[in-house]
């Protein structure tokens, strides 16, 4: 393998019932709409929403079986308007001791919300051969990991960070449990699908966070090649993916060697677009990642 080295918005409406003699004046204020004209106007309503944005999960159950091995959590910043609920998994070692640290391996599910890289590390002879924490954030319908900034060979592509979820993963790893058992230096992040995107622009906009990558089934920009070389990194594709051809993530792992990152590539014959298979998760894959670690003195505040 070699050196591997649902938003909820309120829409939010006053009524006002104003009592005119035997009748009753029904008046709808949207926004700063004013009342009807000549009818006296009673105090404002505030009606003051206290929910802000809460981001469901595309899946009940992102590891389907083990997902009860997990706990289920809530990230909560801000307040009021500025209020955001997100929700992430987390799974620790079965065992510690004290002062040992342990990896970290964010896994970032598919567009389906599943987390096949999770499932895989809370079996039993996983966790054994490799104790860990493992987090596994949720993005929302309608949301993105991230996304590049331009793609030279698509002109109409735009780019909307607001739809990006990865900013928010990077500020939860600072909140997270277990602060003081987490090996800083050897945080990984595994995505497949829509989740392998999220490794790249993970590894480009924050690569001293992150150890090690894995990218299985994903598109990305070639243009950023020559920038995702501080992070050694794995790509992954299936020979038969029907959406994102491997021909992608062949270009990816040649551009990205030929720009002195360090970068390996495994195809495989007759897998699709599909995130499930066990093929992407061998021992040998596992072998390779939890081996890369960031040197003692790497800079780990998130930025570039």
């Amino acid at each position: 393998m070699g050196a591997f080295g649902t938003v909820i918005r309120g829409d939010f409406r006053k009524l006002a019932a104003l009592m005119c003699g035997a009748c009753t004046v029904l008046v709808l204020v949207c926004g700063s709409g004013a009342l009807a004209a000549g009818v006296a106007q009673p105090p404002p309503v505030n009606i003051v929403p206290t929910a802000g944005i809460i981001e469901m999960p595309r899946s009940a159950a992102p590891m389907g079986d083990s997902t009860t091995l997990f706990t289920k959590r809530q990230f909560v910043t801000g307040d009021g308007l500025h209020k955001h609920t997100q929700t992430y998994y987390w799974l620790g070692p079965q065992s510690t001791t004290a002062g040992a640290k342990f990896p970290l391996v964010v896994v970032l599910h598919d567009a389906r919300g599943k987390a096949y890289a999770a499932e895989v590390l809370a079996s039993q002879a996983m966790r054994e051969k490799f104790p860990a924490y493992v987090l596994v954030p949720q993005s929302p319908d309608g949301r993105d990991w991230a996304m590049p900034e331009s793609y030279s060979d698509t002109p109409a592509y735009r780019y909307e960070p607001q739809r990006e979820s990865l900013p928010g993963v990077i500020t939860m790893l600072s909140k997270v449990p277990d602060q003081d058992s987490i090996d800083k230096n050897r945080i990984y992040i595994v995505g497949c699908g829509d989740g392998g995107a999220g490794v790249y622009g993970a590894i480009l906009r924050f690569p001293s966070v992150f150890a090690g990558g894995v990218a299985i089934n994903a598109k990305w920009s070639v243009d950023d090649a020559a920038d995702l070389t501080d992070v050694p990194l794995l790509i992954e594709h299936g020979a038969a993916d029907d959406i994102v051809p491997a021909a992608i993530g062949r270009l990816m792992s040649d551009q990205i060697g030929k720009n002195g990152g360090s970068v390996s590539y495994q195809e495989f014959p007759g897998l699709g677009h599909g995130c499930a298979s066990p093929d992407f998760y061998s021992r040998e894959m596992w072998d390779a990642l939890f081996k890369q670690e960031k040197a003692a003195d790497a800079d780990a505040d998130g930025g570039q």
